[in-house]
């Protein structure tokens, strides 16, 4: 793990990364507005392979991490959302991808969340009513 401190500005930067906030363009993101609303995260590097970010503190009895992934033939891309409870691991699917698959109401009014790591014989996938 490498820590930096810039004297100039005063930031603390771990791993390259900055402590505390997310990078405006993840709070900006629809998929961080739509999770978190106007929360701030306090974040820090993510030990978690594919994730960047880890809540310093736990969200709704949650460690959450974030990520980015580039969506094919896009120049965009979707943030990667992870919580984990209790060995339990949960990641959020981007409404895009499932726009085809479901009616429209269970696609715009929904957070979608497939079960990652569980002790279930099978697949769980979940349709949280948003906030």
């Amino acid at each position: 793990m490498q820590m930096h401190f810039n004297l100039l500005t005063g930031e603390f930067l771990v791993n390259g990364l900055p402590l505390a906030r997310l990078p405006s363009d993840y709070e900006n993101h629809e998929t961080y507005r739509s999770l978190f609303g106007k929360s701030q995260l306090e974040v820090m590097p993510s030990d978690v392979p594919g994730m960047k970010f880890s809540s310093q503190k736990q969200y709704a009895a949650h460690t959450v991490h974030l990520g980015k992934n580039r969506i094919p033939d896009s120049d965009n891309f979707d943030v990667s959302v992870r919580a984990t409870k209790e060995g339990q691991t949960w990641e959020f699917v981007p409404p895009r991808v499932l726009a085809r698959s479901f009616p429209d109401a269970f696609i715009q009014k929904y957070a979608h969340w497939y079960s990652v790591k569980h002790g279930h014989s099978v697949d769980l996938f979940q349709f949280q009513l948003e906030a």
